[in-house]
């Protein structure tokens, strides 16, 4: 509700206000997987500039609607550029980006003199294309170091955080699937053969149909060949 949301916006007009601030700032946090990190406050006022610019979308301000739309684009790629090891940063800063395009597509609706040339939408293209590809190659990498982790207890991936409750179950799970014949470094290749296709599917022209996957398993039968690697 438009009133709902202009109320939030008046109660946090001191995050509204210092926002633009945020466009030359180097946010850092190096949060690991399942470690609380204080991103979500950068989540929230995010979402709050998002609710500004639509707001003004409603009001026909389109020049200022498109002014902080252009900031959420700004903040995500400060984010990505800054982000080094902080795959936290990547992810949120990629998905901010997205919020900040869509934001201008819909501004654009009401104004078509509003819209990205098509070399602004080429570069936007790219930068997101770039910051997705390296989100999954990081996922790629998480996943062969947790294969690693499960042959052996000495393996320990360094990006991720457990309590002694999820290494004991951890722990069991590696005893039971380590009895039998399953195969980490054929079931590190799955891993790498969907990111590769993942991959490569970024750079496909929007709209195009997607190949088929080339990581499909018949998981019917429980004997069949790395039954324990297919499922992970």
């Amino acid at each position: 509700p438009i009133v709902k949301s202009q109320a939030l916006v008046t109660k946090y007009k001191k995050a509204v206000t210092t926002f633009d601030a945020a466009q030359t700032l180097q946010f850092k946090c190096y949060g690991r997987l399942n470690e609380q990190c204080s991103y979500q406050p950068v989540r929230n006022t995010v979402d709050l500039i998002a609710t500004k610019s639509l707001l003004l979308y409603q009001q026909n301000k389109l020049m200022d609607a498109k002014k902080n739309a252009q900031n959420i684009v700004g903040f995500g790629k400060n984010l990505v550029a800054n982000a080094d090891e902080d795959i936290l940063a990547l992810i949120i800063g990629f998905d901010t980006q997205q919020l900040g395009y869509d934001l201008l597509e819909t501004i654009s609706t009401k104004d078509k003199k509003l819209a990205l040339t098509a070399e602004e939408k080429d570069i936007a293209r790219n930068e997101l294309r770039n910051a997705q590809k390296d989100t999954s190659k990081y996922f790629y990498t998480l996943a062969a170091q947790s294969i690693d982790y499960l042959t052996s207890a000495n393996n320990k991936p360094t990006d991720i955080v457990m309590n002694p409750d999820e290494e004991e179950v951890i722990a069991e799970y590696r005893k039971a699937i380590n009895s039998t014949s399953w195969k980490p470094e054929e079931t590190k290749k799955y891993f790498f053969d969907l990111y590769q296709s993942s991959i490569k599917n970024v750079d496909l022209v929007c709209g195009s149909a997607y190949p088929k996957s080339i990581v499909e398993f018949d998981l019917s039968n429980p004997l069949t060949e790395n039954f324990v690697g297919k499922t992970l």
